[in-house]
């Protein structure tokens, strides 16, 4: 009997285990083994496919939709009837579906116009497009529309019209013409020749004081009636003054030689009696002051510089010198009196002389002032007052400078600043400095008359 109970409960438990759950309320839970999903209606126009499955078990049953419908739009109409559509008109009718079978009205919408065919009119212009046209493929509607790039551009040609004729010294002005349309342009320059003129003729001499004239006319007809042009290629003669004779110590005058000529005065850069050049003029004079007795004071209107500079130092042919004739500060004469101003250079060259003299009597060195003294121009030997001039008369043969072919390099004045040193300047930039009396300077005589 035991044995038999086992078993039954043997029975119930395999029960169990294949398909039945005993849950703590004693229901019975079933979990459902579907089969393959099997197609219950296919896809029409408007509605997709539809499917179901079967529990094997309990015959319980599920459904879905899949896929797209068979065509994107719905229905495929066919067998219209009715109006086509137009260019501008919708088509009106109706159609049955021919997948299933439904009829409904349809419209079919206008089609609009079709141009595919521009022909060009030919109305382009010089500056503007043309236009084209085209008739619609379905309508006679006709579009027209602007053609690109169509403008001709004008085509210039010359006229040979003169519209500004040329002058001497203007350009003249042709013209162009469009041979498409009435445009007009300028056309190039015809250019001025120029003036043509006659040859050069004096129309006015030089003299003394006026440079020459001479005058050339142009020969054309260029609008410029008479037109002259001037030049002058004879400078100002200057006052020649030959016969110094004439020269008057009292107004400082002196008769022009040259013929025709009225002048009675001397211009800076004439040339002197003694052959120099005029670096200075006092109309009312200047006092050449004398403390020696070398010469007497006398009133003077002129200074005039030497042609070429003097020559000295230890061979009396070197072309720099000294101001002293030591080499040593501790030697050199302190040479008291002299003076700056134009007038006194001199009066200053005798005191050198002197102090020199007087210190070193045996001494052959020619120093600047000796050498100044000493000089005579080539031809004029008989003016024998030559002197080294002051510092300021130095300055007036730096300003003419120029009149003796540019004179450079430092040259020494007759003016002492200290017993060490005395005044010179330099030509090349017109600085004046004191320099120390042994160091070698150019010499360039002048005199007072």
């Amino acid at each position: 009997m035991k044995n038999g109970i086992k078993a039954i409960i043997g029975i119930a438990g395999v029960v169990a285990i294949i398909g039945l759950v005993i849950a703590c309320n004693n229901e019975t839970v079933h979990t459902c083994s579907f089969g393959e999903w099997q197609t219950k209606t296919s896809a029409t126009c408007i509605a997709k496919e539809t499917q179901e499955r079967t529990c094997s078990s309990c015959v319980k049953t599920e459904t879905r939709e899949v896929g797209e419908f068979d065509l994107i739009n719905g229905h495929d109409w066919d067998n219209y009837e009715g109006t086509e559509p137009s260019c501008l008109v919708d088509g009106e009718g109706t159609a049955t579906c021919k997948l299933c079978s439904e009829e409904d009205d349809i419209t079919k919408p206008k089609l609009g116009h079709s141009f595919t065919v521009y022909i060009s009119n030919d109305n382009a212009t010089c500056l503007e497009d043309g236009t084209e046209t085209a008739i619609c493929d379905r309508c006679p509607v006709e579009d027209e529309r602007t053609e690109e790039d169509t403008a001709l551009g004008h085509d210039m040609e010359v006229s040979g019209e003169v519209t500004q004729a040329a002058t001497c010294t203007e350009d003249g002005i042709g013209k162009k013409e469009c041979s498409i349309c009435d445009h007009t342009e300028p056309y190039g320059v015809i250019d001025a020749p120029g003036h043509i003129f006659n040859d050069w003729s004096q129309t006015r001499a030089a003299t003394c004081t006026v440079e020459n004239q001479e005058t050339r006319t142009c020969t054309l007809d260029c609008g410029e009636i008479g037109h002259t042009e001037t030049q002058s290629t004879v400078a100002a003669l200057g006052h020649q003054i030959i016969n110094w004779s004439t020269y008057n110590t009292t107004t400082g005058h002196v008769s022009c030689d040259r013929s025709g000529c009225t002048g009675g005065i001397a211009r800076l850069g004439d040339t002197g009696p003694a052959g120099g050049k005029i670096i200075y003029i006092a109309p009312t004079g200047f006092q050449v002051t004398s403390t020696t007795a070398a010469f007497t004071t006398y009133t003077a209107y002129y200074l005039e510089a030497a042609p070429a500079n003097a020559v000295g130092g230890t061979t009396g042919e070197q072309t720099t010198m000294r101001w002293s004739t030591q080499t040593s500060s501790a030697l050199y004469p302190d040479v008291t009196g002299t003076l700056l101003t134009i007038g006194s250079g001199r009066n200053n060259t005798a005191l050198i002389i002197a102090a020199e003299t007087a210190a070193y009597p045996d001494n052959t060195y020619i120093y600047a002032a000796l050498a100044a003294n000493n000089y005579r121009a080539t031809g004029f030997e008989t003016f024998t007052d030559w002197f080294l001039p002051s510092r300021d008369e130095l300055l007036q043969l730096y300003y003419l400078s120029s009149d003796f072919g540019g004179l450079l390099g430092f040259f020494w004045s007759s003016s002492q600043a200290n017993s060490n040193s005395a005044w010179m300047r330099n030509f090349i930039n017109g600085n004046q400095s004191n320099g120390m009396k042994n160091v070698l300077n150019d010499v360039r005589a002048v005199r007072a008359f």
